[in-house]
């Protein structure tokens, strides 16, 4: 539909019959900045850093967002409601690599690298997971086949198949 934003869409694969509603953005490629960051491993990932992969009749729908630098794969029959987003990539708050080291924290990209630090860590959904209006799914994160996270609810770490999923930390 028309508002919709990819960047970077050669780190782009959708599958057949996907549905992306307009104000859906969708952001991928590796981060190649040698700015400093902490890796979240997520086994379950199997693409290029940087890459996105929309399953087939995956629904995406308004204002969702996949901040997919870290990388996203989203398996079959899945779907996004309004304002649900994954991200694989963000700053963070201090320096986990040199944490003698003074830090002046900025999350501005143009406050150069000593100001900052990253998190990054592919995130999977499988096959026919849910995420309502507003959840948010945090860097390295897997959820497994028929999963459900609750409005506004945040996901940090991994769960197997059949999980519901509610709060901040979702549990």
């Amino acid at each position: 539909e028309p508002g919709v934003v990819f960047a970077n869409p050669q780190n782009i694969t959708i599958d057949d019959d996907a549905w992306i509603d307009h104000g859906v953005q969708v952001l991928a490629g590796p981060d190649r900045s040698d700015r400093p960051r902490r890796q979240i491993p997520n086994d379950h990932f199997q693409h290029p850093r940087g890459h996105v992969h929309i399953g087939r009749r995956v629904h995406l729908a308004s204002g969702s967002q996949i901040l997919g630098l870290g990388g996203v794969r989203i398996e079959d029959d899945s779907c996004l409601a309004g304002g649900a987003r994954i991200i694989s990539f963000s700053n963070h708050y201090r320096n986990e690599v040199d944490v003698d080291e003074p830090c002046t924290f900025s999350s501005a990209a143009y406050g150069g690298a000593h100001t900052q630090f990253l998190i990054e860590g592919p995130v999977t959904l499988g096959r026919n997971v849910g995420l309502a209006s507003n959840a948010m799914v945090l860097p390295g994160v897997h959820l497994g086949a028929d999963c459900f996270v609750t409005i506004a609810s945040v996901v940090k770490g991994s769960f197997p198949e059949n999980s519901l999923l509610t709060g901040n930390p979702a549990v």
